[in-house]
Parts: structure tokens; C-alpha cells; sequence
């Protein structure tokens, strides 16, 4: 497809990203080429910037970044593009931290200077950096004192209900992680579906000139909104595997570069 814009929004863990959480040169090489053409990529990730910041750099973007599934949308360095920021209220975070102090291992939040943690949790440190940032430990009712982007909660299994109602008191949803104990909380209709539709609204492009790609269920509102959507070979979602088209290769095979570089012809 030659001559129009497009807009190319790209989930990065178990998407763009290999199993190692790293991209390849001939990726790199893939998203350079469509940025040169004229392509706008745009990174959309449930991480926060400081865990996007080096990948948008490496790639040498200049793009919307979508942070927090939605949360957060905006270019860095250029002001003049309007930011969209959807943030928990104080409140609310510090009533679910006094109400579930019982039943939670961990709980993280963060606005855009600083990090509460209710305890060192260096699982969280891999999606969510905190060692090397500003932050602050104690008890979450108490050290919150801005609304934030981000809640983050590990519960055991037979508390998640109680841990849900909390949350859907409070106006949030919440979403588990695959695979583990964690899940965070989220904003009704703050997805990264609404936040690529803010961008092709702001960017005036229409999602027929639009290709997405992801691997969880928190990609489907992006997929169902662009003309030209995928799921992941490496997709363990069945939301994602029974309603669109697969790549031909996984994550750990450049699976995003290679479908771009037949769509785009850039063999």
C-alpha cells in the first residue's frame, strides 16, 4: 500500500518485543523505513514512558505514545500536541488500600513524579521500573497524595472477588494479568482502543488507513477499531485468536517487522 499515510500502533510485550523484551535490528530497521516514508507508528503499552523511553528513542520516534492502556497519550518533547491523561483519583486508591489492607501482597501506584509501593516488589520492577525513580514505601492510605495512572495490586487467588468489588465500588474495573497473581485497575472506556482513537482524531487519519497489533486481551478495543488488524501467532487470547487475523510469525521471530515488510513491500 503505497502513497496514503498510515498509522501503524503497535503493542510492545509479547507483540513487538521478543520473549527477551528486545527488539532486533531488522525490526528497528522495518519501523525506521515506515517512519521515513511518512508512516506515523505509534507504541501502545500498558508500561509507563520510562519503560517505553529507551525502545522510542532506539527506533528514533516521533510519535504519539500511548502509556498505561490509555491513560496517558502524548509526544515527548512537543508540547503543542495535546496530551490525554485519565488518572484514578486519590481518594478512591487510598479507600482501596485501606479496605483491602488485609488481603493485599503488593499494591503500586504512580503519577507522573512519583511511585507508592506498599513494599519492595521486584517483579513489578521489570514492567514497571521503580528501583532506579523516586519512590516511596509505606502504607498506601497514608503516602498517596495525587491522582495516578496506574494501580497495581497482587492478591491471592481466592481474594481477587473481594479485591473486584472493592475496586467496582469506586467506579474502576480490573483486569488480570496473564499468567500471574497481579491485575490492575482500569477506567471505564480508558483502553487503548480510546486512546488510538484520540490520536486519529488529533492526527486526522481515518482507521481505514490503520494496522494494529497485539497479543492480550487488553489490545482488543485497538484491534476492533482499525481497518486492518492482528493478533499475534504467539497470542495466548482467545478474544484476540476467534476475531482477527494472525501474524504469519510470533514475537520471537520479528512477527510485527515481517508482516510490515510484506504489507509495505519493503523486501
Amino acid at each position: 500500500e503505497s502513497g496514503m499515510k498510515k498509522l501503524i500502533a503497535i503493542d510492545l510485550d509479547g507483540t513487538l518485543l521478543s520473549p527477551f523484551l528486545s527488539v532486533s535490528s531488522f525490526t528497528k530497521k522495518i519501523i525506521k523505513r515506515l517512519t521515513y516514508e511518512g508512516h506515523v507508528v505509534v507504541l501502545a503499552s500498558g508500561r509507563p514512558y520510562r519503560a517505553m523511553k529507551k525502545l522510542y528513542e532506539d527506533l528514533s520516534l516521533s510519535s504519539p505514545l500511548i502509556c498505561y492502556n490509555g491513560g496517558y497519550v502524548f509526544i515527548p518533547n512537543l508540547s503543542s500536541f495535546p496530551k490525554l491523561e485519565r488518572k484514578f483519583p486519590s481518594s478512591s486508591l487510598k479507600r482501596i488500600a485501606l479496605a483491602n489492607k488485609n488481603i493485599l501482597l503488593s499494591f503500586m501506584a504512580e503519577s507522573e513524579d512519583n511511585i507508592y509501593l506498599s513494599k519492595k516488589d521486584d517483579y513489578l520492577d521489570h514492567y514497571f521500573p521503580w528501583k532506579k525513580e523516586k519512590y516511596q514505601i509505606g502504607e498506601m492510605d497514608e503516602i498517596i497524595q495525587e491522582d495516578c495512572y496506574t494501580a497495581i495490586f497482587n492478591c491471592l487467588d481466592k481474594d481477587v472477588t473481594t479485591l473486584q468489588k472493592s475496586l467496582e465500588k469506586e467506579g474502576f474495573l480490573l483486569r488480570h494479568w496473564n499468567g500471574n497473581d497481579y491485575s490492575e485497575a482500569a477506567l471505564p472506556n480508558v483502553h487503548k482502543g480510546s486512546a488510538l482513537k484520540y490520536i486519529l482524531s488529533t492526527l486526522h487519519i481515518d482507521p481505514k488507513d490503520c494496522y494494529a497489533f497485539g497479543d492480550s486481551d487488553n489490545d482488543f478495543e485497538m484491534l476492533s477499531m482499525v481497518a486492518h488488524p492482528f493478533g499475534m501467532k504467539n497470542s495466548k487470547s482467545l478474544l484476540l485468536n476467534e476475531n482477527f487475523p494472525q501474524t504469519e510469525k510470533g514475537n520471537d521471530q520479528d512477527g510485527v517487522a515481517y508482516e510490515l515488510s510484506k504489507i509495505f513491500h519493503l523486501f
